[in-house]
């Protein structure tokens, strides 16, 4: 089984890669009365991976924002920076974020810098780190393998904001490989019954438990 969903998983990726090539669609904003959500992709992603759970939370009334707008995905400190500036010179209040992958990272990185936050839902996010950093030895990948600055980090997170953070993962991520490499010490942590990094974007039970977690 899991050899079958890590393929299909990485082939998903891809196909919403190209797909976003090929899309006319623009990463539009919109209105909403529930609060501001800003949706921010992993590494090599783009807004496309977030067309499914854009269109729930879209539904259940949150105004949507993509980081595509914000940043450049140079780095997770930089782009950290840029998003929390962005916060702070727009006054933006009642601000969720939800990351996928190293997103999550970004957003909980700017959580320590941008107290306008009020939740930050992580999706898939390896927050102990991967360990596929030693085979694709890319700037970008490497800010995720265990031990760097970022990871450290978030790993000594204050009670008060990890608090604030609810952590959605797979039940096997065929990226992150540990079990455990989702959880977030002093977080609420959401085992999801969904396989692959990339698979869970397009899962009905993710888009309920955004939208209860955005809630709470």
């Amino acid at each position: 089984m899991k050899p079958l969903v890590f393929i299909a998983d990485y082939i998903y990726a891809l196909w919403l890669l190209f797909r976003s090539r090929l899309s006319t669609a623009q990463p539009s904003t919109n209105q909403g009365n529930n609060g501001l959500v800003i949706l921010l992709p992993g590494v090599y992603e783009n807004w496309y991976y977030f067309r499914r759970l854009k269109h729930s939370l879209v539904t259940h009334g949150f105004a949507v924002l993509h980081a595509d707008d914000i940043y450049k995905g140079i780095s997770i400190a930089e782009d950290s920076k840029a998003l929390s500036n962005f916060i702070k010179d727009h006054s933006l209040e009642n601000v969720s974020l939800i990351g996928h992958s190293s997103g999550g990272l970004t957003a909980v990185s700017c959580l320590q810098t941008a107290p306008a936050i009020k939740r930050v839902v992580a999706i898939a996010t390896p927050f102990s780190g991967v360990a596929n950093g030693h085979i694709v030895r890319t700037s970008k990948v490497r800010e995720l393998m265990p031990g760097s600055d970022t990871i450290t980090s978030v790993e000594v997170l204050s009670p008060n904001l990890a608090n604030k953070v609810i952590s959605i993962y797979p039940s096997y991520d065929n990226q992150i490989w540990s079990k455990s490499g989702s959880i977030l010490k002093g977080a609420k942590n959401i085992r999801l019954n969904a396989k692959g990094h990339h698979l869970i974007l397009r899962s009905d039970g993710l888009a309920k438990t955004v939208v209860e977690a955005l809630a709470s």
